[in-house]
């Protein structure tokens, strides 16, 4: 039971950061169908921006949460105006804009070395370093810090959808842009907050994971691929379908590695994909309907 309960925390932990990059996909795509691929790294500038603005200019992490968050998310705004609005001017396909947010990937990489360098950065924590005990599991204090946060912004986002006019005007662009399109609902102006929103947690998932695993350059693709995988467990568009989908891809990862072997823990979250997407091909909790793009 001991070994059990310490696995549930580190599954817990880990769910809850894929659980913020699937829910940055989900609210991307449910505006535009577009699957950004470029997500991974922008968690990973989230990261960075968390050893520039803790690290080294040591600002309360208040300031260094919603600086990372902002930051990634006008990085991602910017794309989308200078990048997909010509794609979309010049009718490029969907598949043109997928491929745009790879190379984006690809590009805040390479400025993440030049800025950063290639070497693993420490990125800070707001909680004390010191493991509590209790009885037999050992619990790091940012491993808690890590669960509530994903908690307090999943609520906040629950709340934001069923209570602020925004919120609905931006379901309602999802459902149907043309319909919100004719009630005075300007949906480029919704994907634009989407994008912004979903940068912003990326960026978030990867501030609380610096601490964990450190901050790098290369560290967007795993979490591209797990935070995908969630995405498309739970189901696209879906906000509780994202946490859903984070927490099972946590536990796979953290039960198979703890269990049987850390080398086949990708393997039983992709078996566990291809079973959800065998059976119900939109995910668990997600709309089988798909309509058009939404730019």
């Amino acid at each position: 039971m001991t070994e059990f309960l310490q696995l549930l925390i580190g599954a817990l932990t880990l769910g809850s950061i894929y659980a913020l990059i699937a829910l940055g996909f989900n609210l991307i795509f449910s505006s535009s169908r577009l699957m950004n691929f470029a997500q991974g790294d922008l968690a990973m500038l989230g990261a960075m921006c968390g050893v520039t603005l803790g690290g080294t200019l040591h600002l309360p992490y208040l300031l260094v949460a919603l600086g990372a968050a902002a930051f990634a998310g006008l990085v991602f705004v910017a794309f989308q105006l200078s990048v997909l609005q010509q794609l979309v001017r010049q009718r490029a396909t969907l598949t043109s804009m997928v491929m745009a947010t790879l190379a984006l990937s690809i590009f805040l990489q390479g400025v993440a070395q030049l800025v950063w360098g290639r070497l693993e950065r420490p990125v800070p924590t707001p909680m004390s370093t010191t493991p509590l005990h209790l009885g037999g599991v050992v619990i790091i204090p940012h491993d808690l810090f890590v669960i509530a946060l994903a908690t307090v912004a999943f609520l906040l986002m629950r709340l934001f959808f069923a209570r602020t006019l925004l919120g609905k005007a931006l379901l309602a662009t999802g459902y149907e842009p043309e319909a919100a399109r004719l009630v005075g609902i300007d949906p480029r102006r919704m994907v634009l907050v989407t994008f912004m929103l979903g940068g912003g947690f990326a960026a978030l998932a990867g501030l609380i994971i610096g601490p964990l695993t450190f901050a790098a350059p290369w560290m967007g693709l795993s979490l591209a691929v797990n935070g995908f995988a969630a995405s498309m467990i739970g189901g696209l568009g879906s906000t509780t379908g994202a946490l859903i989908g984070g927490l099972l891809v946590g536990a796979l990862h953290t039960f198979g590695a703890g269990y049987v072997s850390s080398a086949y823990s990708d393997t039983f979250v992709f078996l566990a994909l291809m079973l959800v997407l065998f059976g119900r091909p939109s995910g668990l909790l997600g709309s089988p309907m798909v309509t058009g793009e939404h730019f």
